[in-house]
């Protein structure tokens, strides 16, 4: 996933806006490096644009911004080292979001298109954001190298969000039938492909084997209840 850098964004009407990132050039290179579809998808929901040269700035609404969908500004680490901000100046907005990878992203852009937040400030402690999702590209040598490595079921929350983020006609979903490897301590080896595959992958715990298994077959478990209050923006 390529990340452009410019100014804040505004979340895409998905009723009339056009996606708001490039599409991938290379995605006949890539498309079955993943078992359901590029785990850019989930990274991009939020659109998320790095600034790399000066402080976030509120983005203004477009003229076709539907009511009620708020704005998401990204501030990474990069941002105070090339543009420190004056001694008691202040940032203001409606949420703060802390951390700018999956999930961050995938909270802001839920914040302001569907909790009716109206400014979110997402903040990265790293030069760019994504997390673990990004695309290391070497022109002259001929070769993309997407890190993570991250990959998502489509499930119908996932990709309704990749419709809600504009992201429908950029979806690319893996061959089931391609072979996957992890190359790993000087080893390939092979990602099971069925369930019954699992107890032979030795890169998982018995845990995550029956985790996975389970959702392999569509069950999940239930949410973990969270102990601490949950404050709401």
């Amino acid at each position: 996933m390529r990340f452009h850098s410019g100014g804040p964004f505004r979340i895409p009407n998905q009723t009339t806006d056009q996606p708001t990132l490039p599409r991938s050039r290379s995605r006949s290179r890539i498309a079955s490096s993943t078992p359901a579809f590029r785990s850019a998808m989930a990274a991009a929901a939020a659109a998320a644009t790095a600034t790399l040269a000066a402080p976030p700035r509120r983005m203004h609404k477009g003229s076709r911004a539907r009511r009620g969908i708020g704005h998401v500004r990204c501030a990474v680490a990069s941002d105070a080292a090339e543009a420190p901000a004056a001694p008691g100046a202040r940032l203001s907005a409606d949420c703060v979001v802390v951390g700018g990878g999956i999930s961050g992203l995938c909270t802001a852009q839920a914040l302001a298109t569907k909790h009716g937040v109206s400014d979110v400030l997402v903040t990265e402690a790293r030069p760019r954001p994504g997390g673990n999702i990004t695309t290391v590209e070497r022109p002259l040598e001929g070769y993309l190298w997407e890190e993570g490595p991250n990959s998502f079921q489509p499930s119908d929350s996932v990709l309704t969000m990749a419709v809600d983020s504009g992201l429908k006609d950029d979806l690319v979903f893996g061959d089931p039938n391609a072979p996957r490897f992890v190359l790993w301590e000087g080893k390939l080896r092979p990602v099971p492909s069925k369930p019954v595959d699992l107890p032979f992958f030795d890169l998982m715990s018995i845990p995550g084997k029956l985790r996975a298994g389970l959702g392999a077959l569509g069950i999940r478990p239930p949410p973990p209840v969270c102990p601490l209050p949950v404050l709401h923006c």
